[in-house]
């Protein structure tokens, strides 16, 4: 009995690839669905809008001292997107500020800062078109205080704002 085989592709990204083969006799080609290539598409970016955005871990680690604290650098890769979001969980009851610095050009510029009160769990996200080829550190101030500082610092790169899943 002759069959005939169906492949449909659809791309869900640029590194995903969808495949699916659909076999049926001759004389049931009538109940298979068809798909055009235009909606094989749309299907495709829809899911793909709707599929969360992935992070690339740049730095995590325990802040912990009093008055200030600062990070190590770390360089945001381009192929990784240029949005940056930084994260601390603050476990004091210290309201601090977080600042993200940028030092790549030669210059040390604060590019973003966000304040977190006392065990909040906050973060911010950072995105300009050249973010992503950047070279950063995190600094933190337990202000106006001057006390201490403890908490979980992350900065993570994402090739999609996560805010807008949010």
């Amino acid at each position: 009995m002759k069959k005939i085989y169906t492949l449909i592709f659809c791309t869900l990204s640029a590194m995903t690839l969808f495949s699916a083969c659909t076999t049926a006799d001759t004389k049931d080609t009538a109940k298979m669905p068809s798909v055009t290539a235009e909606e094989a598409v749309e299907k495709a970016e829809k899911a793909e809008k709707e599929t969360p955005s992935a992070s690339f871990p740049l730095f995590t680690d325990v802040a912990r001292s009093k008055n200030s604290w600062v990070s190590p650098e770390f360089t945001a890769a381009p192929s990784n997107g240029q949005y940056i979001r930084y994260h601390h969980e603050n476990k004091t009851e210290e309201t601090i500020r977080m600042y993200l610095h940028r030092t790549d050009s030669g210059k040390d510029i604060i590019v973003s800062k966000i304040d977190v009160e006392s065990y909040a769990d906050i973060y911010a996200t950072y995105g300009e078109t050249d973010s992503g080829s950047g070279t950063y550190y995190i600094k933190i101030e337990a202000f106006p205080s001057g006390g201490q500082i403890n908490g979980n610092v992350s900065v993570e790169q994402y090739q999609h704002n996560p805010d807008d899943a949010i």
